[in-house]
């Protein structure tokens, strides 16, 4: 459900901007991963032959890379990210305000997954904290449509202010 909402969402801000109507059509839709953590869409109007067929220039969509996006990372153990989490309050990086708006732990086929929301890359401690992070855990992906997919099929662990929890802990 999570991703549909997504997927409407997506092609919604799309219809507008590049005028292609997926309304009353079926469609298919191709969704490829690339290797850097960014992934291709690829959605084609099904249409019946009885109907006028125009034809379409196809168009690229560029991400904007500073923009502010979810990140997954991997650990094998709780103790792993309880870990970080002990590194994080010896080095007094203690508040996550102005580097993201919320981290949450997930259990998912016996692995904990660490996803971080609307991370801001220009925060004055975000090259401490991907300095630091990198050691405990191992990056996953910053697609938000992995992000989804561990949230509509993991168990949840620290709901809220993961980092921050996992301090006290």
């Amino acid at each position: 459900m999570l991703l549909e909402n997504l997927f409407l969402q997506y092609s919604m801000k799309h219809t507008i901007k590049c005028g292609f109507d997926t309304n009353n059509y079926k469609i298919k839709i191709d969704a490829k991963s690339l290797v850097d953590g960014s992934f291709i869409l690829t959605v084609t109007k099904v249409v019946s032959l009885v109907e006028k067929r125009k034809k379409a220039k196809p168009r690229r969509i560029y991400k904007n890379k500073s923009e502010l996006k979810t990140i997954s990372y991997s650990f094998d153990s709780m103790d792993d990210f309880l870990s970080l989490c002990r590194e994080f309050k010896r080095i007094k990086l203690t508040s996550f305000d102005g580097l993201c708006s919320d981290s949450i732990c997930y259990k998912l086929n016996n692995q904990y997954f660490l996803v971080i929301e609307n991370v801001n890359q220009n925060s004055e401690h975000s090259g401490q904290f991907f300095t630091t992070i990198v050691e405990f855990c191992t990056f996953v992906s910053d697609n938000s449509l992995f992000a989804c997919s561990i949230r509509e099929r993991g168990d949840v662990i620290i709901k809220k202010n993961a980092l921050a929890i996992g301090q006290k802990i």
